[in-house]
């Protein structure tokens, strides 16, 4: 009976428990198709937890290799903290030991992607993100669901179609936004994707 219940507590412990917030970060990597949806509960178990930490890095590692193509530096420096982060879920113990490198190693990863760099304190490197044409029709349908959907892109293309006329009179965008009950950068967005200016143009002088 001791050892049955000393086999029980390795499976569980007070430091793994459910949790939806890791779960909502795997299904953001891996879709709602993927196998931890629904199984927050599966966290209790350290042993899952070291599942479900390599699998994210391994959705991580897959996204970075197609989007550091020619920058050495930062290619090395993810892979050293991807590296180091499956080997020490590989190692989680059930009393939590190796918890906080692991925490450790996804925020340095964090601030890598940020463009921080060197221990400085400061970044090395400028971050742009940017949406293709389909993501920005999804992120439209996710804001405007069902019946909602087409009342909000009636409103959103009646709004780009306002900036574009008043930018073409000469209008800054200062001015637009004022008009418009808009912010600046709403209205540099809409601009920068219709490709009317370019993303580093100054929002103060046009």
């Amino acid at each position: 009976m001791a050892k049955k219940k000393q086999g029980s507590a390795t499976r569980t412990s007070p430091l793994f428990a459910y949790c939806t917030d890791l779960e909502l970060t795997l299904i953001e990597l891996l879709g709602p198709k993927g196998r931890w949806n629904g199984l927050a509960g599966a966290f209790q178990n350290h042993q899952q937890v070291r599942r479900a930490i390599l699998d994210a890095t391994q959705a991580i590692r897959k996204r970075l290799m197609n989007l550091i193509t020619a920058d050495d530096r930062l290619r090395l420096t993810t892979d050293i903290h991807l590296d180091q982060i499956e080997r020490l879920a590989k190692d989680l113990k059930a009393d939590g030991q190796g918890l906080l490198p692991l925490l450790g190693n996804f925020i340095h990863l964090t601030a890598l992607l940020l463009g921080y760099d060197w221990l400085a304190g400061k970044p090395n490197r400028e971050v742009i993100y940017y949406q293709n044409r389909e993501q920005q029709i999804i992120d439209d349908e996710q804001r405007h669901p069902n019946s909602n959907f087409l009342m909000g892109k009636i409103e959103h293309d009646t709004r780009v179609t306002f900036i574009k006329d008043l930018h073409s009179k000469g209008m800054r965008i200062s001015q637009i936004a004022r008009v418009l009950n808009q912010t600046e950068t709403f209205v540099k967005n809409v601009l920068v994707r219709q490709g009317i200016i370019a993303r580093q143009k100054n929002v103060k002088r046009t």
